[in-house]
């Protein structure tokens, strides 16, 4: 347990921090659960550009850099898989 009153605040901030990373990193994961749900070439793009945003504000706190920009590349990916299957199924 910890002795000063600092470290107690500490033990606060740090639970606190803690419950708003694992908050961001579970809406980051229903982002990227939801692709697979959407039907619609624009409403698509929209999304992409949402899971930018989110990775961007979220990799300045509660995941690394590196890990944001690959999981970008992974939502890219996915939806143009997603754009060229609608375009397959259309014609």
């Amino acid at each position: 347990m910890a002795n000063t009153k600092a470290s107690k605040k500490d033990i606060l901030t740090n639970k606190r921090n803690r419950n708003r990373n694992l908050q961001e990193r579970a809406e980051i994961k229903q982002l990227f659960k939801s692709i697979k749900k959407l039907n619609d070439e624009n409403s698509l793009k929209q999304h992409l550009n949402l899971i930018y945003k989110k990775l961007d504000q979220t990799s300045q706190q509660a995941i690394n850099v590196s890990k944001a920009n690959r999981l970008k590349s992974r939502a890219f990916k996915l939806i143009k898989e997603n754009i060229e299957n609608l375009k397959g199924a259309t014609k």
